[in-house]
């Protein structure tokens, strides 16, 4: 038995290494709030698109690039680049909101209803809220992200 545990551990005379347990994205964010991890592989998608009525798919990355894809909607072009204060201030307000727990029950859409997302992406962690799109001005939660990553991302007026 001995033998077996020394073999699972070495080989070849090198110690194999353990898998490292894999962080949930709360534990993520909140490491990188702390400055314990790199803000750089994390992503964060807003997407209210649809097929007939269109959307906004908007996703900011830690590295402080921004794309974004409208359809039948209006907004600002995003800037090629935000600051790192400006990510971190989205990874804030992720936290606050709790943004990794979904809190909208699952039911039947009825007629011409639609949903929206929040998608937050670390390496190969990833996790994914919804809420009816109806419902996100009384739910004041994925629509104040949304809001925040718009007025973070979206181009500044030249000062006069």
């Amino acid at each position: 038995m001995v033998v077996t545990i020394a073999v699972l551990f070495f080989l070849n005379g090198q110690k194999i290494s353990q898998p490292t347990q894999a962080k949930s994205i709360n534990e993520i964010l909140i490491q990188i709030s702390e400055g314990k991890l790199d803000i750089t592989p994390l992503k964060v998608t807003y997407d209210d698109s649809h097929g007939f009525h269109g959307g906004l798919i908007l996703s900011i990355s830690g590295d402080g690039s921004v794309s974004q894809k409208t359809e039948r909607t209006t907004i600002k072009p995003p800037q090629k680049q935000i600051s790192k204060i400006d990510i971190q201030s989205l990874v804030t307000l992720l936290i606050e909101e709790e943004c990794w727990s979904q809190i909208t029950p699952p039911r039947t859409a009825v007629p011409d209803e639609s949903s929206t997302s929040l998608i937050i992406r670390y390496e190969n962690q990833e996790t994914v809220i919804w809420e009816w799109f109806n419902d996100m001005t009384s739910n004041d939660r994925i629509i104040k992200i949304r809001n925040h990553m718009t007025m973070i991302s979206t181009e500044k007026l030249p000062r006069r």
